[in-house]
């Protein structure tokens, strides 16, 4: 890989990863990789976090064991973009929330802010 390119990596746990590596590749001088371990991660100058289901996505990055190594990443100041599912994923607070138990889980529930004429609905398990 020449010096002049850098290297962009997409979360491949869950989602649309497939589309941002596919558009990433379009562009002069951006290489796009599928991250699904701390090695891939590592190789990174930057990190997409695609749409999908962000319970899903969570949940695998934990038993794969990368929440520490993406909160490193991010820690280090490395740009992360996260679209749809993924800003969520990237959230650490919301506001606005609603929590409702059933079946012995706490859940919550907030709107998506992705549009004003949206009323799509999130739900996330609280573990």
């Amino acid at each position: 890989m020449p010096d002049d390119t850098i290297t962009i990596g997409v979360l491949a746990l869950q989602g649309s990863f497939r589309e941002h590596i596919t558009c990433l590749n379009k562009v002069p001088g951006v290489v796009g990789i599928e991250v699904r371990t701390a090695a891939e991660l590592a190789q990174c100058a930057g990190l997409i976090i695609p749409g999908g289901e962000s319970t899903t996505m969570a949940l695998v990055a934990e038993q794969w064991g990368l929440i520490p190594e993406l909160q490193q990443f991010a820690h280090k100041g490395r740009p992360i973009w996260g679209t749809c599912a993924g800003l969520i994923f990237l959230a650490n607070r919301a506001s606005g929330v609603l929590w409702w138990v059933e079946e012995g889980r706490c859940w919550n529930v907030f709107p998506t802010c992705a549009s004003p004429a949206s009323n799509h609905t999130y739900i996330f398990p609280i573990q």
